[in-house]
């Protein structure tokens, strides 16, 4: 099931790296495919921050050097966290969308 995850995740990863070229827009180190590895630790960070009551906390605080917390900073970067989200959301707005349609 996971597996399926990350395949669909890829291809729409690989959707807005497309675009951006097609922009000229500059693609960063966080914007490259993912795997079932780092697909477990986004859900785990997910399912922790659930976990602590923290899902509303806005990522700039969870991952701050001072007064964040060190686990999420040392299981991903805050970039790639925000960019695996949105392009989550970014699936889960077509599936809306069709369901609307």
């Amino acid at each position: 099931m996971r597996q399926k995850i990350v395949d669909y995740t890829n291809k729409q990863i690989e959707d807005v790296c497309a675009i951006m070229m097609a922009e000229d827009k500059t693609m960063q180190t966080y914007h490259h495919t993912t795997d079932l590895l780092e697909i477990n630790a986004f859900i785990g960070l997910l399912y922790y921050s659930g976990q602590w009551k923290s899902n509303h906390v806005d990522t700039i605080e969870l991952w701050n050097n001072v007064n964040g917390i060190n686990f999420y900073r040392s299981v991903m970067s805050r970039s790639r966290f925000v960019f695996l989200a949105i392009v989550c959301d970014l699936t889960l707005e077509k599936a809306d969308q069709k369901r609307i349609d």
